[in-house]
């Protein structure tokens, strides 16, 4: 079994939960050989992880390259016109009313653009002529009857701007391999989707922040004017509904997340959670407390974790108990540095930076779950926090904003941790006096989140769960049917090669975008975005199709068929290993009813997330 995980601004480049629960899912399954594809911003990004010797392969993409040592693609007149149909065709499904019909126009015109690259690569020909006038046709074809403004030129080239790079990475040639994983929706889902039409590989796609449900919160205070925010807004949103349509399974980490995944078109019997999942062995019971009242957060410092709202918080806490302290740890990633000063200028203007401390990143959690009587986390989105997951393990008590998956986390009845609304720093402030007052309280609730955390949050389960998960989709063991075989595109695909083992363990290989020779030149990571500066990969023999029928030059000149539809199957819904017999968040649990309205924070928008 080989699986091919793609990040996007995460494993193996960034720390956070997405990174942890990537590095428990390889290091959990280490009978499965996985690459790893990770999106980052410029493609020089270092990892920051030990990889474990299962991940055969792996690489790091340059989303926002430069582009300087591109050259002019193969059959570039042919190419490009088909090109540019589908370019229109993709903003007309994107723009046009929502509903099947413009989600199926959509996936048609990116299997397109996918066979397009097949010829001459997307990525050269975007950097050379961006897709802007494809942008304002279609802008012009729906605006008046949907009461649009009208689109500037310098609009549409700055949707353009930010789509190209997005689309450019049909180009990136991964290894073949049975599933490909995808760790978020968008661009991530993207290069899921080009595998899977390329080669057959089968679409796992795990949402931990809804991917889409976040841009809307970085757009809602976003500095973009409103066409911008509206086309960007409704390229994502098509892209996702896509990609929903076509994985093999579809496994949030929080029941929460389904409720927007089947709002969006995933097919019910294709979308389970998986609750994300701990090493008990590393986070044992905390007994000790501080000798002063103290709050503690740990996580990146960043606005989706609204610190704002805690800082205040805390303020009003000092009314009650007077010598609390807040500390925070966690890294400043980069770009937050504005942020991390006006949350500093904040502390300042309320009078409280003496008892408002930034501790910096620490190797693991629990120095930072030790330091408070307590574990706040104010997010305004969130999908299973192990922030949240960890100091439960350790019995300590939490409070928390009811967002994404949270109420999941702390049982949803404030028995194992309390949760407030988001955006609000007196009931945030309320809870904390109750717990920093009420020592009885706060430590009984600290013994029941211990022992309830072992029972949910087992890493042998997460395990079982997410293999089983694996082994269906391709195999159709246990009762679920493997979908019917995509064709592989054209034999051009050769370029492709199977994962191997690094000679000298595990590497992370730096690729430039588009068309540079890159540091790999022609060896293990040549044939992908790196390339030969020829805008063609090069290998030998052909990609066989599941079917084992050797592709010939005229396969697949039409989208291949979607699963659900007549002959395509899907998994039969079954319980995964892992389920909690009779809990309603489970990891088969059903979807529980979750307003879809959230809290507002701006947010800046980056291809590479």
């Amino acid at each position: 079994m080989k699986v091919l995980l793609v990040t996007e601004g995460t494993y193996p480049i960034a720390h956070g939960g997405v990174s942890t629960w990537c590095d428990h899912l390889v290091r959990s399954l280490r009978d499965i050989d996985f690459g790893l594809l990770a999106l980052g911003a410029t493609g020089a990004e270092t990892a920051v992880w030990e990889l474990p010797p299962n991940i055969r392969r792996a690489r790091v993409h340059g989303v926002w390259g430069d582009g300087s040592a591109v050259r002019r693609p193969q059959r570039a007149n042919r190419a490009r016109r088909r090109l540019e149909r589908a370019l229109i065709d993709l903003w007309r499904a994107v723009l046009g009313p929502d509903g099947d019909a413009a989600v199926d126009a959509a996936r048609a015109a990116l299997w397109q653009i996918v066979a397009a690259d097949s010829r001459s690569r997307v990525d050269v020909a975007l950097s050379m002529r961006s897709s802007a006038e494809a942008v304002a046709t279609a802008w012009r074809a729906v605006a008046t009857a949907r009461g649009w403004p009208d689109m500037t030129v310098a609009q549409a080239v700055a949707i353009a701007n930010v789509v190209d790079r997005t689309l450019a990475l049909v180009s990136i040639r991964p290894p073949v391999v049975d599933i490909v994983h995808a760790t978020a929706n968008g661009p991530c889902g993207l290069v899921a989707l080009a595998s899977a039409w390329r080669c057959g590989a089968r679409i796992v796609l795990t949402e931990h922040g809804v991917y889409l449900r976040e841009l809307y919160l970085s757009m809602r205070k976003s500095n973009l004017d409103l066409v911008t925010r509206r086309a960007l807004t409704a390229f994502v949103r098509r892209l996702s509904e896509v990609v929903l349509r076509e994985a093999t399974w579809v496994l949030p980490v929080s029941d929460f997340n389904q409720t927007w995944e089947h709002r969006l078109g995933a097919p019910p019997e294709r979308v389970r959670t998986i609750v994300n999942a701990v090493n008990p062995s590393d986070f044992s019971v905390v007994s000790a407390e501080p000798t002063v009242p103290t709050i503690s957060f740990v996580g990146r410092i960043d606005p989706l974790k609204d610190l704002e709202t805690l800082i205040r918080a805390h303020a009003l806490v000092l009314d009650e108990v007077p010598e609390a302290r807040l500390r925070l740890f966690g890294p400043v990633p980069a770009g937050n540095e504005p942020y991390a000063q006006r949350l500093a200028g904040l502390s300042r203007s309320l009078g409280t930076e003496a008892l408002v401390s930034f501790e910096g990143r620490v190797p693991t959690s629990r120095p930072a779950i030790e330091a408070g009587h307590l574990v706040a986390l104010s997010s305004i989105s969130e999908g299973l926090p192990y922030t949240l997951i960890e100091a439960l393990m350790c019995g300590r008590a939490t409070v928390s904003t009811d967002v994404g998956g949270v109420a999941e986390c702390v049982a949803g009845d404030g028995s194992v941790g309390l949760i407030v609304p988001p955006r609000s720093p007196q009931a945030f402030a309320r809870a904390c006096v109750d717990l920093l007052t009420d020592d009885g309280r706060r430590r009984r609730m600290g013994a029941d989140a211990a022992r309830w955390a072992r029972r949910r949050f087992n890493l042998d389960d997460f395990a079982d769960a997410y293999r089983f998960a694996y082994y269906s989709a391709v195999t159709g063991e246990a009762d679920a049917p493997a979908a019917a075989p995509l064709p592989v595109l054209d034999p051009v695909m050769a370029g492709l090669d199977s994962m191997a083992r690094p000679s000298v363990g595990p590497l992370v290989t730096t690729v430039p975008a588009a068309g540079g020779r890159g540091s790999a030149g022609h060896g293990t990571a040549g044939h992908g975005t790196a390339g030969h500066g020829r805008g063609r990969p090069t290998g030998a023999g052909r990609l066989l199709s599941r079917t084992g029928v050797r592709a010939g030059p005229g396969a697949a000149t039409s989208a291949p068929p979607r699963p659900g539809a007549a002959g395509v199957h899907a998994p039969t819904p079954r319980p995964l290993p892992g389920a909690v017999e009779g809990s309603p968040s489970g990891p088969f649990g059903k979807p529980v009813r979750i307003s879809l309205g959230g809290a507002r924070e701006p947010v800046t928008y980056r291809a590479g997330r």
